[in-house]
């Protein structure tokens, strides 16, 4: 599974909505307007609206903005469509710029937590592996999503859900976070499916 959560930068802002409003943002409005990301069809749907304009009619105010995002992310065959045809057509109605930079799993974990922990700001959105997110948000190096005002698209499932907060809304905690409220700050955009088959043949 993966999933996504804009990171916490210390640079420039970037352009998005709290999701209420209608029109297009700027980059550097992202900071204090709310969270980004993109591909409906991946679940990120809200990350998406969230960078560019709230309704079809503003596309066109949308493509005069201009600015840039960065998405980074471990080699996956399953993103292709995600930054081949979601985010050409991210640019084309918001007029904002996405670079989509992906490099090896293991580099990108070591990457993608330097540029957290020391506030780089290269990266405005990380693709996590679901199993980073505990780390990642208890250690400062992503946002809460919450916080910066995101609404959930309702056609994620809840259990898709639980994977990106911290501290977990349900099951055992760290000590540490025992009485801490859960905040969301990653959405899933892989879901997995298990499956069990057999050959009828032998059973």
């Amino acid at each position: 599974m993966s999933q996504s959560s804009e990171s916490s930068r210390g640079g420039p802002g970037r352009a998005a909505s709290d999701g209420s409003r209608s029109g297009s943002y700027t980059r550097r409005q992202v900071m204090t307007r709310g969270a980004l990301g993109a591909g409906a069809a991946f679940g990120l749907g809200p990350l998406l609206a969230a960078c560019g304009s709230g309704s079809s009619s503003s596309s066109s105010a949308g493509a005069a903005a201009g600015g840039e995002i960065t998405i980074g992310s471990f080699a996956d065959p399953s993103m292709v469509p995600f930054y081949k045809v979601f985010l050409p057509k991210f640019t084309a109605e918001t007029g904002i710029k996405a670079h989509y930079n992906q490099t090896s799993y293991n580099t990108w974990y070591q990457n993608s937590q330097n540029d957290g922990r020391n506030k780089i700001g290269a990266y405005d959105i990380y693709v996590m592996d679901d199993n980073w997110v505990p780390q990642y948000a208890a250690g400062g190096i992503i946002q809460s999503l919450d916080k910066l005002g995101l609404k959930v698209n309702p056609d994620i499932l809840e259990k898709g859900l639980d994977q990106g907060y911290w501290p977990p809304r349900s099951g055992p905690r760290m000590k540490a976070f025992a009485n801490d409220a859960p905040q969301l700050y990653a959405l899933v955009i892989i879901d997995d499916v298990e499956m069990l088959y057999y050959n009828k043949d032998y059973f």
